[in-house]
């Protein structure tokens, strides 16, 4: 058997990267936003209710009422990443039916 393994290897201009900038679709590059936006507006809202809630009264219901808040933030935050998820099934779909 006299298998030649360069058959194997992809071709050289396969192995270089990209230019700058080149390596996200725009559509890639909207998810990316989506995705970050929505992870950093989680977070907040996540801090909001588990950090800032606690520490700033004793009340009860001011408590309560902050923590509602950062949840409801949080669940923005979801919303968002929802959204670019939605925006990308669109897009291929669009590009599907092109």
């Amino acid at each position: 058997m006299n298998a030649d393994p360069a058959r194997f290897l992809p071709a050289p201009a396969a192995l270089s990267r990209p230019a700058r900038g080149d390596a996200f679709s725009p559509v890639l590059k909207a998810a990316a936003r989506h995705w970050l936006a929505g992870i950093a507006v989680c977070a907040l809202g996540a801090a909001i209710a588990r950090l800032l809630a606690p520490a700033l009264t004793d009340e009860t219901r001011l408590r309560a009422l902050i923590t509602l808040f950062g949840e409801l933030v949080a669940l923005a935050g979801l919303f968002i990443i929802v959204l670019g998820i939605r925006r990308r099934l669109d897009q291929a779909a669009q590009d599907r039916s092109d």
